[in-house]
Parts: structure tokens; C-alpha cells; sequence
């Protein structure tokens, strides 16, 4: 529920069949007009959330919703603006040529070009999340076997169009070769690669990011590698969230959210304190931990990112 003291927000982020996302500038004679955001505007007493943002595409853009889903949902307090509550939404299909109706100028972005736009401030875990999927392979802690690449590329087929690689194939260096014939492929078919735990390793071999589990993040004042570079946390608790957010992560993992055979020894959160913990970040939040894809029409509606998975995202052998 949105807290009465801020100025509930909705706002879209229009996504073509080509992954290309929409971003418009703030127009003449508003405060701070110039600077880049995502259409959209103030919720109207009574009004449902998802009422308001088709109103709001039809009065900036003259648009049709026809279909969307919440995507990521935050807080922010502008030094002298307004303190509001930013309920973003991805809107994949909609009726009608977009027109710029209250003279603000529009253009379609690569997701990774929206890095390099001068947004307004409340809009970088926004840009985050625009270029999420809503599933990311983790890899399995083994060997890597001689049909790995293939089985990577069925992921990605399926989907999975964000991968952690971790463990001997990352860190066992007889293992180089098959990463570095790996990694172009993957990049070919669509998908970002992020190494587990070493950033020179990522940006020697050309990895899309770099994601840290907590002990490594832990010590750490910032960035490890530069945007548009992804860097991802693996989070338990509130403190590691926070410390995440002031690293400038562009996303967590959170969990474990159920029990697992992988963390026999440790008490999952469970679905309330799972959500409980993502609602208060601002990051994009991957659920870890026993997570399907069966389970995302219920994150999304929560406005999480997604699931982050090893064996329920891993294809079987042929």
C-alpha cells in the first residue's frame, strides 16, 4: 500500500518486440525539464494502479494499453521535490501511434544505450531493471562438461537471457579455453554473462558484469567494475541489502526464500520475509532458493524482478 505522505507515482516502461524500451524527456516548463525518464504520472484518488497508468499513456502518448505487469516498485526523496512512491510497470502491447502530447521528446533505446541517458535521479534502479530478464541461470558448482556451451544455449532459448557462470569453469584456469569459446556464443544468441566473484576475470574475457557473493561485496566502497557493466549481489538480510543499494549494485539475488538441498544447515526466509525485505530496497530483486518459473506470475505481481535458479533453470542432457 502506497504511504499517504508521498505522491504515488505510475509509471511505464514500453518495451517493442525488438527489446528496444521507450524513454521521453521531461517537458518544457516542468521542474527539472530536459532530463530523461519513463511516461507516466501521478495515481488519482480512487484510481487502481493499473487504471492510472493507462490514463496516463493515453493523456502523454496516446496510447491503448492492452498489456502489462508490474515490474519494479521503489521509494525516493528529491533534495527539493517531492518524496514519492515510483510504481513502475513493463507494457509490452499496446493500440495507437505514440504522440508526443505535451511536447516532451521520445526515442526507442537499446537497453544498454538507457545507461548513458541523463535521467532523473530516482531513475537508475529503474534503468535496472528495464534491462533485466526475469530469469537468471546460476550455474552448477561442477566441471564443466563438453556440452556445456550447448546446454547454455538452450537456457537462453528458453528464456534465460541472464547467466552467472561460477565455480571450475571460472575458476580453474584449464577450464580458459572452453570460457573464452563459450562466452561469444552465448553474447551471439542474446544473452549477458556475468563471472562469479572476480572481476578482473570478467573484464579480461569480455563478460557482460560481474556478480559477488556477500562475503567479497562485504568489504568493498563501490562499483567493482563500471555501468554499462552488470554487477549483482547475493543478499540474505536487510543490512546486506543496504550495503548493496550504497555499492551502486544494479541488482540482488535474495534468498534462500525455501528450503534447498544445496543449504541443508540454513533456515529459509519463507515467502512473507522475502517479500518484506524486497519491498524495502530500491534494487531489482531476484528470488533465490527452490524458485521455478511457476512461481513468477506471483513475483511479478509483487513487483520482483524474477527467479534466479541453478537446477530449475539448468536444461537436462539431451
Amino acid at each position: 500500500m502506497s504511504d499517504p505522505r508521498r505522491l504515488h507515482i505510475v509509471a511505464a516502461v514500453l518495451t517493442r518486440q525488438d527489446g528496444r524500451i521507450l524513454a521521453a524527456t521531461r517537458p518544457p516548463g516542468r521542474s527539472m525539464a530536459g532530463r530523461w525518464e519513463f511516461p507516466g504520472g501521478k495515481l488519482e484518488p480512487g484510481e487502481s494502479r493499473w487504471a492510472g497508468l493507462c490514463r496516463e499513456l493515453q493523456e502523454e502518448l496516446a496510447v491503448t494499453v492492452r498489456d502489462g505487469r508490474p515490474l519494479i516498485r521503489l521509494q525516493h526523496d528529491y533534495d527539493r521535490g517531492p518524496r514519492v512512491d515510483l510504481d513502475v510497470w513493463r507494457v509490452t502491447a499496446w493500440d495507437g501511434t505514440l504522440e508526443a502530447r505535451e511536447g516532451q521528446r521520445f526515442d526507442w533505446f537499446q537497453p544498454e544505450a538507457l545507461t548513458r541517458l541523463d535521467f532523473l535521479d530516482a531513475n537508475t534502479p529503474i534503468v535496472a531493471a528495464a534491462r533485466l530478464p526475469d530469469r537468471y541461470l546460476v550455474t552448477p558448482n561442477v566441471p564443466p562438461g563438453p556440452e556445456w556451451t550447448d546446454r547454455l544455449l538452450r537456457a537462453v532459448g528458453q528464456g534465460s537471457t541472464l547467466i552467472q557462470l561460477r565455480g571450475p569453469v571460472v575458476r580453474d584456469p584449464r577450464h580458459r579455453s572452453l570460457l573464452r569459446e563459450m562466452l561469444p556464443r552465448l553474447q551471439a544468441a542474446g544473452a549477458r554473462v556475468l563471472v562469479n566473484g572476480d572481476a578482473d576475470l570478467a573484464r579480461e574475457i569480455a563478460a557482460d558484469g560481474v556478480h559477488l557473493p556477500w562475503r567479497r561485496a562485504s568489504g568493498l566502497q563501490g562499483r567493482p567494475v563500471p555501468r554499462p557493466s552488470l554487477f549483482g549481489v547475493s543478499c540474505h538480510n536487510g543490512e546486506e541489502l543496504r550495503h548493496a543499494e550504497a555499492l551502486g549494485a544494479d541488482f540482488v539475488t535474495l534468498g534462500h526464500v525455501r528450503a534447498t538441498p544445496s543449504h541443508p544447515d540454513t533456515a529459509p526466509l519463507g515467502q512473507d520475509r522475502f517479500l518484506a525485505l524486497a519491498a524495502a530496497t530500491r534494487l531489482p530483486v531476484y528470488a533465490i532458493g527452490g524458485m521455478t518459473i511457476h512461481d513468477l506470475p506471483e513475483l511479478h505481481r509483487h513487483s520482483i524482478q524474477g527467479i534466479a535458479a541453478i537446477r530449475s533453470l539448468w536444461p537436462t542432457p539431451d
